[in-house]
């Protein structure tokens, strides 16, 4: 080959892992330890390419080609999960395909996905559909992220970091839009676009037309955000830092704008940080609903309209908090008393929105949290919940368990995430969650950086945020202090029981 030639085929290491050998992994050590051979000389990095007709051996023997990719589009039934294997033993796709088939691999739309997208705020707008729900004649989808593939990926992506070099490059593949995804989401529905602002400039010269395509619409779905890349090349991503939380460029503007036409809005945010959004949350000019799914992903676009349509129900929760102003950072839900709002300081440091909250299309309730009454330092307890959902269709609750240590050694946070354990429920389901908990899960450093469990008192409660105290509960650890060892345990498990509804007998005739 020579320097300026185009590789072709596959590195060996992919090239083995897709004929079956191995994984990437174990492949990288075969070749490591020179057991593989192409065209008869052995090869030891994993970066040499095999071409067509290439003849590779592992161990001596030759390997076959590995079969031709090929993409299959499948009609996923209801109710079906597209991966090889759900952690909630719920049925896959993988089920009803035919056995002896070659190797698929799913990277479709993943439920999971879908499902983890967070629902921050809805004033009941949303879904768009559904039993019982009208579907507008007309969206209306405004915003610098609606039409770009690009405003679903982070800053190491191909699209981002490759294309943003060489934009003479083809993409290769497809990756829908939200405006796309919605069209196709949205069978009969007139959805009409407009971009209104990019994510950086300044100009307000699309307002007017975002405006009247609004006032115009049933529901204006607005999706702003940030544009990924290095080193200067975008609003977020490596090299890219901020002074200000603000939603870059006249983006809020974009959004208040829209609001003022009186039609509803769907604030869509596309971010790879979280925003100071204060003002979308809280007051009479916040949009009706926000919808933060940061960077999804490929299938983002489909994933995004299949919540807004309310063909999926979210169940996603926040891992951070939404910060109130960018003064108030850095900003921890584990921090301690003093860390939050206190006679000491005249800056307000409460979120806008707490660590763990999320919304979704039903509503559920916790409660009747039952812990043991003691545990022994370094041993492990148990804490029971019963969770219902109260609402009309079916959802996944997050059932989130947290603790603070009332009297410690050294400062503890207000609260600490234990365990968590999504439960999925039919509308009027209940079921109870058991978590079995090691109090290693309680364990701080010490004055002299040890790693300790003092006994002493611990607040419980389950809620569905880090804020709310559903239901609590208390426990004493007891004894003497115990040294956190390797070979402690420090995992938390949790089991779902589902209640069986009690049915009155029939009466005798």
């Amino acid at each position: 080959m020579s320097e300026t030639e185009e590789p072709r085929g596959d590195r060996s290491a992919k090239w083995l892992s897709r004929a079956g050998v191995a994984s990437r992994r174990d492949a990288e050590r075969m070749l490591d330890e020179g057991l593989v051979k192409l065209n008869g000389k052995v090869v030891t990095h994993p970066a040499t390419f095999i071409a067509p007709g290439d003849v590779v051996q592992v161990n001596g023997k030759v390997v076959d080609q590995p079969d031709r990719t090929r993409v299959w589009r499948y009609h996923k039934p209801e109710g079906l999960v597209t991966t090889h294997k759900d952690p909630e033993g719920r049925p896959t796709v993988f089920d009803k395909l035919k056995h002896q088939l070659p190797r698929v691999i799913s990277v479709g739309r993943l439920d999971l996905t879908s499902e983890g997208l967070l629902l921050l705020t809805n004033d009941g707008v949303l879904p768009l559909g559904g039993p019982g729900r009208p579907v507008p004649a007309r969206v209306a989808v405004i915003g610098p992220n609606a039409d770009r593939a690009e405003a679903l990926m982070g800053c190491y992506s191909f699209a981002n970091h490759v294309l943003a070099h060489h934009p003479e490059v083809p993409m290769g593949f497809e990756i829908p839009t939200v405006l796309e995804s919605l069209r196709a989401e949205l069978e009969g529905v007139d959805v009409v676009f407009a971009e209104g602002c990019t994510v950086e400039d300044p100009d307000r010269s699309g307002f007017a037309e975002a405006v009247q395509v609004a006032s115009d619409a049933d529901v204006a779905v607005v999706v702003v955000g940030d544009q990924a890349g290095l080193f200067g090349r975008g609003t977020v991503g490596e090299g890219n830092d901020t002074e200000t939380l603000a939603l870059p460029g006249v983006q809020r503007d974009l959004v208040e704008a829209v609001r003022a036409t009186g039609t509803p809005v769907v604030m869509v945010m596309l971010t790879g940080r979280p925003y100071a959004i204060g003002w979308a949350v809280e007051g009479p000019g916040a949009p009706a609903v926000v919808l933060q799914a940061f960077f999804p992903g490929e299938e983002g676009g489909p994933a995004l309209a299949g919540v807004l349509s309310g063909r999926v129900n979210p169940s996603g929760r926040l891992p951070v908090t939404m910060p109130r102003s960018a003064g108030a950072q850095p900003y921890s839900y584990l921090h301690p008393i003093l860390g939050g709002p206190s006679e000491v300081t005249s800056a307000d440091s409460t979120p806008v929105l707490p660590f763990g909250h999320g919304l979704s299309f039903t509503t559920f309730e916790r409660t009747g949290l039952v812990v043991d009454d003691e545990v022994a330092a370094g041993g492990t307890f148990a804490a029971r919940v019963r969770v219902h959902n109260s609402g009309e269709r079916a959802g996944t609750d997050v059932v989130q368990l947290y603790a603070r240590d009332v009297v410690a050694s050294v400062t503890r946070p207000v609260a600490q995430l234990l365990g968590y354990c999504r439960v999925q429920l039919g509308a009027g389901e209940s079921a109870v969650v058991e978590f079995q908990v090691p109090t290693t899960r309680l364990a701080f450093s010490d004055r002299s950086m040890v790693r300790i469990v003092e006994p002493g008192e611990v607040e419980l409660w389950v809620g569905g945020s880090c804020a709310e105290k559903e239901t609590t509960a208390s426990i004493m650890v007891v004894g003497s202090v115990h040294q956190v060892t390797t070979a402690d345990p420090r995992l938390v498990t949790s089991e779902v029981t589902l209640e069986v509804p009690v049915r009155a007998a029939a009466s005798e005739d």
